[in-house]
């Protein structure tokens, strides 16, 4: 019995878990994403299946490594209240934090440019014309969202 109760936790706990997505109807619930109108626009404009392909897994990747990028950056802010909360943090566990903070930083900057130059070399002239405008959208907009956390 002492093996039942945890078990029966775990399963139910996975299956809520699994079902989370879905909504009453049954429908898979995808949250709306500030790169969806630059994939449309591939989409649209790349004619040749394997560039667009490749560029929508650009774009794809630079949306990851924002969205690395943001819960870095909280988790970061959440250690650094952490050790201001506690008395008997030292001046070194600071530089710990801060010092990894910035090699996480710097190379999630180094993937992200990656992702940009290879979007960028995947397109033609007249097709990056207007692809960098959504670009450009989509990343002012993450930029917003991103600013308006409360870290």
């Amino acid at each position: 019995m002492k093996i039942l109760v945890p078990w029966l936790m775990l399963t139910l706990g996975l299956v809520l878990s699994g079902c989370a997505h879905l909504t009453n109807d049954g429908e898979t619930n995808k949250q709306q994403s500030h790169f969806d109108p630059l994939r449309s626009e591939i989409g649209s404009l790349v004619a040749d299946d394997s560039r667009r392909k490749q560029m929508i897994k650009s774009v794809d990747l630079l949306e990851h490594y924002l969205d690395i990028y943001q819960a870095t950056t909280a988790q970061y802010h959440q250690r650094l209240k952490t050790l201001y909360a506690e008395y008997d943090s030292e001046r070194s566990e600071f530089g710990v934090a801060i010092e990894n903070y910035e090699t996480q930083r710097i190379d999630l900057k180094k993937a992200l440019l990656k992702a940009h130059f290879e979007l960028k070399a995947a397109a033609a002239v007249d097709e990056w014309s207007v692809l960098s405008e959504a670009e450009q959208t989509a990343l002012n907009a993450f930029s917003e969202q991103f600013s308006g956390l409360e870290l």
